[in-house]
């Protein structure tokens, strides 16, 4: 190395271009931390190396020695000034690093090194400072870092005497601080000039000395000059393909371990492929569905939003969307997002499943996860022209190129606004109510009622589908509580999580009675939900074309309308033998 570094500098703090993983790029130093070969380390830092170079992981030579447990060297490092706050692409200190490797006496050793490197500033500032306002806290703080046993001290005048003796001795060395560099503005005044120099008398030409012209810099010899160029000429070329050869690596790992189950290890990896190839759409993917399998929704929602910049007509992007957003409870724009998918590619599987497994947890009042949305990482690349290929998605024609996401339908005219008072939050209690209506238990409602009031419970939406306690009632045919329910001021046209009104999750469920009594009391049947139905149309998916022809009776010719206000109670329920046939057939359909 001597001889190298003698024929060209330059190769000091010459940067590798990385191993399997292209992303180490380690100095020499690195590589003698690494090793744990002190006096090599020592000579090369005698020779001018950064004691703080990093290589392409941000990493100092103190991370890599704390991650070789090389203590001899880390301790070389510390006496040479490393700087122990620095931190690696992971945001590790190299004391975490050594933490994290169960090298226990290197972390203390650094741990030690960086509170030392603060003492003096801290003893500066107590010394400046009038005694009176020394906080104890940072009294313990200067004694312990200038190795004051303070174990039996507990008074605060007897720590304030510690301390004067500790600054008493450590006057000189605070003292010796470097001067003040000078103001930029004042400059120095000039120095008085020479006299200039009495002419000296030419020389004759036989005596005149020869002028010695200047040596020629210091160049390498041409075997080690045509490396060092060859070098530079090809470094671009040969780390961009050790960079994808290392993302490729890093990106099979992910996998790997996404595979098995190990998604924080999956993250970790999928990381690593993104910093070597950070446009690789299919990285963030994948790393975004790893997110969200441990629960890091906003993490999640942000990688997949990257993919989706990136490649927004790859529709498994908008699948990772929707995944983050139900974690994070956002159902409604969920939705969306399945659906700006499904615009791009209709027939995706993936997509048409998290649609339709959302609808149905919002129906049930079960709430999805993200697991079950999240799927497997992708396998396809982008190879330059874009070949969309995933594993846990169906393939998009080629034919043409896919549309950009269509934007969410606009909300109908005429369609009537949501009931301007917001449902109040309500805490437990607003859970229990909502349950006690699923199942038509009136009297704990009535509980329920007298304790909080009518303000905190008769508005309120159920966690994720959102519904109210009249979207209960009404799906459950449970016609006194409905009544019940809007002599307490409730809205009739209440809507859910997916804009579904009271009358959808009647129609929904199979409910005449509560079709036909919705009718009476003001429902409006025109109004849409977020798939764009109106509840007629709902009733015909659902197959009841009765109840859709009542609907459009009415809206033809409408129903004569109930009174509001104390209204008679309805003399028949969701058991009563006056039901029509079709009544007993649909209650199974409702949880």
């Amino acid at each position: 190395m001597e001889p190298l570094l003698r024929e060209d500098s330059r190769v000091l703090e010459y940067n590798g271009l990385g191993c399997s993983l292209g992303m180490i790029g380690h100095t020499a130093l690195h590589w003698a931390a690494s090793k744990g070969y002190a006096s090599l380390a020592k000579w090369l830092l005698d020779e001018g190396h950064n004691v703080n170079a990093i290589n392409n992981a941000n990493s100092t030579p103190l991370h890599t020695a704390s991650q070789n447990g090389q203590s001899a060297v880390v301790n070389m490092l510390l006496s040479a000034g490393c700087d122990t706050k620095l931190v690696n692409t992971d945001d590790q200190t190299a004391y975490d690093v050594a933490v994290e490797k169960g090298h226990s006496q290197i972390a203390r050793n650094i741990a030690e090194a960086g509170a030392q490197a603060v003492l003096p500033s801290l003893l500066s500032e107590l010394q400046a400072r009038d005694e009176g306002t020394w906080k104890v806290a940072e009294m313990k703080q200067a004694l312990k870092l200038s190795k004051v046993d303070t174990d039996g001290v507990s008074e605060k005048a007897e720590l304030r005497q510690l301390l004067r003796e500790v600054l008493d001795k450590a006057a000189p060395a605070l003292a010796a601080k470097p001067m003040a560099e000078p103001k930029q503005n004042s400059a120095p005044a000039p120095a008085p000039a020479p006299a200039p120099p009495p002419p000296a008398a030419p020389a004759p030409p036989s005596e005149a000395p020869a002028e010695k012209p200047p040596s020629p810099p210091k160049k390498a010899s041409a075997p080690m000059q045509s490396k060092l160029d060859a070098l530079d000429d090809s470094d671009d070329e040969d780390a961009s393909a050790a960079q994808q050869a290392g993302a490729e690596r890093a990106k099979a790992l992910g996998n790997d371990a996404f595979g098995r189950g190990d998604y924080t290890a999956a993250v970790k990896h999928f990381g690593a492929a993104i910093r070597l190839t950070p446009k690789n759409y299919v990285l963030y993917s994948n790393r975004s569905g790893a997110h969200a399998s441990l629960g890091n929704a906003s993490e999640a929602l942000s990688d997949a939003n990257e993919c989706i910049k990136l490649a927004p007509d790859w529709a498994k992007g908008y699948s990772r969307k929707g995944a983050a957003l139900i974690l994070k409870g956002e159902y409604k724009d969920a939705m969306k997002a399945y659906k700006a998918g499904l615009a791009i590619e209709p027939q995706n599987a993936a997509l048409l499943k998290g649609l339709e497994d959302l609808r149905a947890s919002l129906r049930e009042g079960e709430l999805p996860t993200a697991n079950d949305a999240a799927g497997a990482p992708s396998q396809g690349d982008r190879n330059g022209d874009r070949n969309h290929c995933s594993s846990s998605s169906s393939s998009s024609s080629s034919a043409k190129p896919a549309a950009p996401p269509k934007p969410a339908p606009p909300k109908p005219e005429g369609a009537k606004p949501a009931a301007s008072k917001p449902a109040t939050p309500a805490g437990p209690a607003g859970e229990q109510w909502i349950k006690a209506a699923k199942s038509g238990q009136r009297q704990e409602m009535e509980a329920l009622l007298a304790e909080h009031g009518a303000d905190q419970l008769v508005r309120y939406k159920a966690r994720g589908i959102g519904h109210t306690a009249m979207h209960w009632a009404a799906a459950s045919g449970e016609l006194r509580i409905l009544e019940w329910l809007l002599s307490l001021g409730a809205d009739v046209n209440a809507r859910n999580t997916s804009e579904s009104t009271v009358l959808h999750s009647a129609c929904s469920s199979g409910q005449a009675f509560s079709v036909e009594w919705l009718l009476k009391h003001g429902a409006d049947a025109t109004l849409k939900n977020d798939d764009g139905e109106t509840p007629s149309a709902v009733a015909t998916k659902k197959g009841r074309k009765d109840l859709a022809a009542t609907i459009e009776r009415h809206l033809q010719e409408p129903l004569p309308q109930a009174g509001h206000g104390k209204a008679q109670e309805p003399s028949g329920n969701a058991t009563d033998s006056s039901a029509p046939p079709s009544w007993g057939e649909h209650r199974e359909e409702v949880d």
